[in-house]
């Protein structure tokens, strides 16, 4: 999938009818431009224009707030939301903003699965008692990149070890460590680590600073991202 930056929003117009169905809010787009400035993306498939997305620039706070957007119906179901979401965070670090929020509502579970998993945490709620239910809103903070160490050495019991790992896991992952060493190898911790991190969109690089054996070989074999050894 290809994204592009626009700049007219008269390329949304028709394509927003072809999504939902009903015209563009017009009137609230006026208002949300009044204070703040936006950045219009459209992503292509073959030059194909297949779905969009309209950004809030909220300087004031140093956020980026998806309002709205959405992808036609027969391009629905392949992953081109997690695509675009998963380039407006780099595009956001690029860009120097701390933050990046978006909002759905308790009856797209879809939604919510998808922004937990990039890394979104629940920010706040606004009960509603008409419409798609209750609004609730995300929020990604973007952290610097970062070298962290870990240690695999099971001292507790198995249970609180890998609930542990898991933990650490989810803190790599939203941290934005991007080198990972890790010391103390235990390859059962190894192997339940490395699966979870395979869990995440992205993977950061791994250290191990222990010697390579047939075992370990075998099970860094299934990690997305690189691993050396030292």
């Amino acid at each position: 999938m290809k994204v592009e930056l626009i700049k007219e929003i008269s390329v949304i117009l028709p394509l927003h009818k072809q999504i939902f169905g009903k015209e563009f809010p017009m009137t609230s787009y006026v208002k949300k431009g009044k204070n703040n400035k936006f950045y219009m993306f459209i992503y292509k498939l073959e030059e194909l224009i297949v779905g969009y997305s309209i950004i809030v620039r909220q300087e004031e706070i140093s956020n980026l707030y998806a309002w709205y957007g959405g992808v036609l119906p027969e391009y629905q179901n392949r992953g081109i939301n997690r695509e675009f979401l998963e380039y407006l965070l780099c595009f956001a670090r690029e860009k120097g903003y701390s933050s990046v929020t978006l909002a759905s509502s308790n009856m797209r579970p879809h939604m919510l699965r998808l922004a937990i998993k990039l890394g979104f945490d629940i920010d706040d709620i606004k009960k509603r008692t008409t419409g798609d239910g209750n609004k609730i809103y995300f929020k990604y903070r973007i952290f610097p990149d970062n070298i962290q160490r870990i240690s695999l050495k099971n001292v507790e019991e198995n249970a609180i070890y890998f609930a542990n790992l898991e933990r650490k896991a989810v803190e790599i992952f939203k941290s934005n460590c991007t080198k990972l060493e890790i010391v103390d190898v235990n390859e059962l911790g190894l192997k339940y680590f490395l699966r979870y991190l395979n869990s995440f969109t992205r993977q950061p690089e791994i250290v191990i600073k222990t010697a390579l054996n047939r075992k370990i070989e075998e099970i860094i074999r299934e990690y997305k991202g690189k691993i050396v050894f030292e």
